[in-house]
């Protein structure tokens, strides 16, 4: 079981943009984040990530396993932390970047 006691909202939060992580707040949603972060940094996206712990608000995104992951209005992933390395190639082939 994950230690959830600390829900919050990490500082880089970026309300309105095309990468979301959806979770409950704890320690995977942020490393999450992290590896967000810098997968993005590494294909040179400026775009921030915006994050929401509000469970009925990831219901209704179509997110039942925490962490997610939406891009562009798609879901990616639920239920797992993908490393940077992963989320660099889901960002190339969802954006279609070569």
């Amino acid at each position: 079981m994950h230690d959830c006691k600390d829900l919050k909202i990490p500082d880089n939060n970026t309300p309105g943009s095309a990468f979301k992580v959806l979770g409950s707040g704890c320690e995977r949603t942020a490393k999450f984040g992290e590896n967000l972060i810098e997968a993005q940094k590494i294909l040179g996206i400026d775009e921030g990530v915006e994050y929401t712990i509000d469970i009925f608000k990831i219901f209704d995104a179509g997110v039942m396993n925490n962490p997610g992951l939406i891009i562009d209005g798609n879901i990616i992933c639920e239920g797992r932390v993908l490393s940077v390395e992963q989320l660099v190639e889901v960002i190339k082939t969802v954006r279609g970047i070569e």
